[in-house]
């Protein structure tokens, strides 16, 4: 039998009295500790507790942990602004890949579950269907197309994790050990590179440059 999806209605466990809290309200709930503590910290009795209920009233709605990381990325969807996009291309797919680093660095854990969960609740569907309403006139077949919105998901979840404080200590110490590196002259092709590197530009630019060869590639070849 295939496993009922989270979001069909009958996926809910309506057994025993109705439910009080509604699934809003439990992920609400996780997505406040998860911001504050990380992932990690998220259980269904953490959560209960944290609302003031049994680890009862969560089963109601979610079968187990795994629902509600699913149901708690699918939250993050609702923070677009998909009227606030351009229309245009390539403007449209740059505008919103910034929109997904900007809710990714706001859930740090968010960025790392975009790479290796394929969550795909009513708010994610949404802005799914909003990018392929933007694509509807372009030559890409639908598979190209749709594997251009997991890369553009990808690249922004990349990009997020590179901005991460921690992450931000640890490429200061790697950069410093590759221009010591460089400046002995062990590496020669490294040494050229680094000589002739362009001034670092906003991450922003360098994000739009790279999102747009991506896309490129993804729908042109």
């Amino acid at each position: 039998m295939t496993e009922q999806s989270l979001w069909l209605p009958e996926s809910a466990n309506t057994v025993g009295r109705p439910a009080v809290l509604s699934r809003w309200e439990i992920t609400q709930a996780a997505l406040k500790i998860a911001d504050a503590e990380g992932l990690e910290a998220i259980s269904m009795r953490r959560v209960a507790s944290e609302i003031g209920a049994g680890a009862a009233s969560i089963y109601r709605h979610l079968a187990n942990r795994d629902e509600l990381i699913e149901s708690m990325i699918d939250a993050t969807a609702a923070e677009y602004r998909l009227e606030a996009l351009p229309t245009n291309w390539p403007e449209y797919p740059i505008a919103l890949g910034l929109q997904a680093m900007t809710i990714m660095k706001k859930h740090a854990w968010l960025a790392q579950q975009v790479l290796t969960r394929a969550a795909l609740g009513p708010n994610a569907l949404q802005v799914l269907e909003d990018f392929l309403t933007a694509l509807k006139n372009h030559p890409a077949s639908s598979t190209a197309k749709l594997e251009a919105f997991a890369m553009l998901n990808a690249m922004a979840a990349l990009f997020a994790i590179n901005q991460a404080p921690d992450h931000d200590s640890r490429a200061a110490s790697q950069a410093e050990y590759l221009s010591r590196l460089a400046q002995a002259g062990t590496h020669p092709e490294l040494s050229k590179v680094f000589a002739t590197a362009a001034p670092a530009v906003a991450v922003e630019d360098r994000f739009s440059r790279t999102l747009t060869a991506v896309l490129r590639g993804a729908l042109e070849h």
